[in-house]
């Protein structure tokens, strides 16, 4: 197995503008209120204790998610792994590894239950062959996902949201070993409504 994306802090951070419950401190200073699904790799159970994570190397049973909506991510199979090695963390946080693991978290992104949401996440890239994808929700006709490399598209490092029709290519998003924020916004039925923003460079 090929080790695919390193994500810590933000990997899926997704906002909407629907109150949520109990959401916990947020990072950034996000909305909490608008808060729906925050998976924090330096806390992987939830509990705002960093100090009971799991040992280095461990699998990731389920990945709890902080808003306080209980959209907990779990392996539909095989695990991906926690990495506290000083050497493969983010800015000195502890990251989740994925190896051709992909989570669930249960939450729709479909623009058909949440028209409006922006997503943030936080990942390094460790390999640029194929088809490689952070997160996403996929009804087989260009949905909402982001890939941050993509065989058909560009280069061998670029990648592509599901933000337009047919996607929005994102160039240098699957270069090795380089930390990058990927947000993207989308509005549903809105004239250039949805946006992508690399390290807070836009795209569209």
């Amino acid at each position: 197995m090929k080790k695919i994306i390193q994500c810590t802090l933000l990997p899926v951070l997704v906002l909407l503008s629907v109150l949520s419950l109990n959401a916990a401190a947020t990072p950034g200073g996000v909305d909490a209120a608008a808060l729906k699904l925050w998976l924090d790799a330096s806390d992987i159970d939830g509990d705002g204790n960093s100090g009971n994570d799991p040992a280095h190397g461990t699998g990731v049973a389920t990945w709890v998610d902080k808003s306080g909506n209980g959209n907990n991510a779990t392996p539909v199979s095989g695990q991906a792994t926690f990495d506290s090695d000083a050497a493969e963390t983010i800015n000195g946080n502890p990251a989740v590894l994925f190896w051709n693991t992909p989570y669930d978290t249960g939450f729709d992104l479909r623009p058909v239950t949440t028209p409006d949401a922006t997503v943030f996440s936080v990942y390094v890239q460790k390999d640029a062959s194929g088809q490689q994808s952070p997160w996403g929700i996929d009804n087989g006709s260009w949905d909402r996902f982001f890939y941050s490399v993509h065989s058909s598209f560009g280069a061998a490092e670029d990648g592509v949201v599901g933000a337009t029709s047919g996607g929005t290519l994102v160039e240098g998003a699957g270069v090795l070993n380089e930390t990058y924020l990927l947000t993207t916004t989308f509005s549903h039925l809105k004239t250039n409504g949805s946006a992508v923003y690399l390290d807070g460079n836009k795209i569209v």
